[in-house]
């Protein structure tokens, strides 16, 4: 089995790294990273993860700096990172091509970019949990952009928001976990046989992962369709989007699911 070549975005200290280099099942070989404080003449992050880390390219510089060509040079099986929750609202410019409308929204525009020259097989990306529902003026339009965007460049999409308490972790941290995979992957094929319900309850990567119960919370569960049109849905999207979820072919379903609580191991 092939190792999985890995970039490492918005790095922190690695706590990506630490979690993929720790799995059994398969090697991932994160051969380039990134870490930059704006604004900070002293990167204590990235000398923790220079430090920490002896192998790769470890790059502190704006991303916004890093060219095309050093993108598509890292050969990305997969693109892994945690990125600020921002305005991720865009416009037409006059030319026709799409522009960032909110002025924060520049990072996650990034990772599109960074897929756009890399196409990897896999994103695992990180955020925090009011991703779902932002911005309060149009709730789910940030997320469903998103969603949109990823559709287009060819990936479906599974989402959980996790709270590490739950799974038995000393630590009360909700985050929305986004997995993102290549359609005509073995991985996409199979779950293209399950239907949408059966990937969120049971099949798909975090159902296997952080188990859940077999039925909704409060019945809550929603359908949609994610327009193509990333405009149409910046201009006019408004959804319920629940803590579970998954998009296949720009068709949505989202699931109020329950965790299988992990009792803690405490230090007594």
């Amino acid at each position: 089995m092939d190792d999985i070549k890995v970039v490492e975005l918005f790095a922190g200290v690695g706590g990506f790294r630490l979690g993929l280099e720790q799995t059994k099942k398969r090697i991932f070989d994160v051969n380039w990273a990134n870490q930059w404080e704006p604004s900070r003449k002293v990167q204590h992050a990235f000398d923790c993860y220079n430090k920490r880390f002896k192998t790769g390219e470890h790059v502190n510089r704006d991303i916004g700096e890093i060219s095309d060509k050093e993108m598509a040079d890292t050969n990305a099986d997969m693109i892994v990172g945690g990125f600020p929750c921002q305005d991720y609202s865009v416009a037409r410019t006059l030319n026709g091509e799409l522009g960032i409308q909110g002025k924060k929204g520049v990072l996650f525009w990034q990772i599109i970019r960074f897929v756009q020259n890399t196409y990897p097989k896999y994103l695992l990306l990180e955020n925090v949990d009011r991703l779902l529902k932002s911005p309060s003026s149009q709730r789910g339009r940030d997320f469903a952009v998103m969603l949109s965007t990823l559709n287009e460049l060819g990936y479906n999409v599974e989402w959980r928001v996790i709270n590490a308490a739950d799974y038995g972790n000393a630590q009360r941290r909700r985050r929305v976990f986004i997995f993102g995979y290549k359609q005509g992957l073995d991985y996409s094929n199979a779950m293209n046989k399950e239907k949408l319900e059966d990937i969120v309850f049971r099949n798909g990567m975090f159902a296997q992962g952080f188990p859940i119960e077999n039925e909704a919370n409060k019945n809550r569960i929603a359908h949609t369709t994610i327009s193509s049109d990333i405009v149409e849905v910046s201009d006019n999207f408004k959804f319920q989007f629940y803590n579970s979820g998954i998009m296949r072919d720009g068709e949505v379903l989202t699931i109020d699911t329950i965790p299988k609580y992990e009792k803690p191991l405490t230090l007594k």
